[in-house]
């Protein structure tokens, strides 16, 4: 279902924009945003049809050199295995291969910016992020909740 209308009013001003390269691929149940000015992976599932989608943060710990797949690991025809960074995560982190599936495209690159702020009370603390196809996700940390903002 979608979250109770626009983001709550700031209660100060926001942090200040990060804007930055990355990466985002799609994924049979959700998709992953690599932001390089954090080096961070950002994993989204679409959640079941009555029920919220969440994300996780990871750390990207792929290094230059690093293995960038596993040869063991073969797709269904027509899906991907994915590489470097997120490829890492998804080996690396059994609930999030088995929560996202198979990827359905490459990775494909492109510039984004990232903006935090407060809402009022000290646990409502929010994130827009923008996707490359121009999305904007709202991005909620009191239970790791996101949605597409339609301001």
């Amino acid at each position: 279902p979608a979250l109770d209308g626009p983001p709550p009013r700031a209660s100060g001003c926001p942090a200040a924009p990060i804007f930055s390269q990355a990466a985002q691929q799609s994924f049979e149940r959700g998709f992953m945003v690599w932001v390089e000015a954090e080096q961070a992976i950002y994993v989204f599932y679409q959640a079941p049809v009555g029920s919220y989608s969440t994300y996780e943060y990871y750390t990207d710990h792929f290094v230059e050199g690093d293995p960038e797949s596993d040869p063991a690991l073969v797709p269904p025809a027509g899906l991907y295995q994915p590489i470097r960074g997120f490829g890492l995560v998804w080996r690396a982190t059994p609930q999030v291969r088995e929560r996202l599936g198979w990827a359905t495209a490459p990775e494909a690159g492109f510039q984004t910016w990232k903006q935090g702020y407060r809402g009022m009370g000290m646990h409502n603390a929010y994130t827009l992020m923008e996707g490359i196809d121009g999305t904007i996700y709202h991005m909620i940390a009191m239970g790791s909740v996101w949605e597409i903002y339609s301001p």
